[in-house]
């Protein structure tokens, strides 16, 4: 055979391979890739109209009780499911699902069978907490009657709320007495629960009853207690004024871009 003649031939071939190759590449099923979309769908609760109006309810049933709303949050085990800004819905906090709105009225109407922990929070202030079964604050009052007993009970209660509210308390003996009184009563916990608390845990009250006799030591922390309530108030009349200034910046500054 001439040479020319088998160098057409092996061209041929090669041609031919190739497009056989090709031919079954297009043959072949495209796998689709994993969309952000679907992966999102996946990492977060399904979206639920109907758990969100449920939501809104709460915050309207607040609002009515006088209870400023501004920056509320709800939170299932510590994840922001609702929550609101400058009265209006935050849309980049809430998405919360039927089932956690579930979870919601489980907590609300039958707080002694509720596992996890549900808080209630407009800034930071606790509005409502109830943990494992226990109702830790409902300055809020949301919590169905026939469980508030709760609330006055266990001393376990109390043991609970003093790790809560001393943490982070730097001072000694009744400053610190009086230090942790007042972030309990900042959290809306009322004078009974904080003096129950404070007699059975604290040791700045232990001792002087040890030193000066129950009676005396009765009488000082009584006057801690009122002085504590006085100084939460100020420092909550203090926040109100602080969030109101920062609102109403908000709104000069919305104003201003909208001119």
């Amino acid at each position: 055979m001439p040479r020319k003649k088998v160098q057409e031939n092996s061209a041929e071939a090669t041609l031919d391979k190739k497009n056989l190759v090709e031919s079954q590449k297009e043959q072949e099923p495209i796998k689709p890739q994993p969309s952000h979309k679907n992966q999102a769908e996946s990492e977060y609760p399904r979206y639920s109209a109907k758990a969100e109006e449920y939501a809104l309810s709460l915050s309207q049933k607040l609002d009515q009780s006088n209870i400023n709303i501004d920056r509320l949050q709800i939170k299932i085990n510590d994840q922001i499911i609702f929550g609101m800004k400058n009265g209006d819905l935050d849309r980049k906090q809430t998405n919360i699902s039927d089932k956690q709105a579930e979870l919601i009225k489980e907590a609300l109407n039958d707080p002694t069978s509720f596992e996890g922990s549900m808080k209630i929070t407009q800034g930071s202030k606790v509005l409502l907490h109830i943990k494992d079964g226990k109702i830790l604050v409902d300055s809020a009052r949301l919590v169905q009657q026939s469980a508030k007993v709760e609330l006055n009970t266990p001393d376990l209660n109390a043991k609970q709320m003093y790790q809560q509210y001393s943490e982070g308390v730097k001072h000694e003996g009744l400053a610190k007495t009086k230090q942790t009184a007042m972030n309990a009563f900042q959290d809306g916990v009322n004078r009974e629960d904080v003096t129950r608390m404070l007699r059975t845990e604290d040791d700045g009250y232990k001792k002087l009853v040890s030193s000066a006799g129950e009676q005396l030591a009765n009488k000082s922390l009584n006057q801690i207690v009122n002085s504590a309530i006085a100084q939460s108030k100020i420092n909550s009349q203090a926040q109100s004024q602080s969030q109101s200034k920062q609102i109403q910046e908000e709104k000069t500054a919305a104003q201003t871009l909208t001119a």
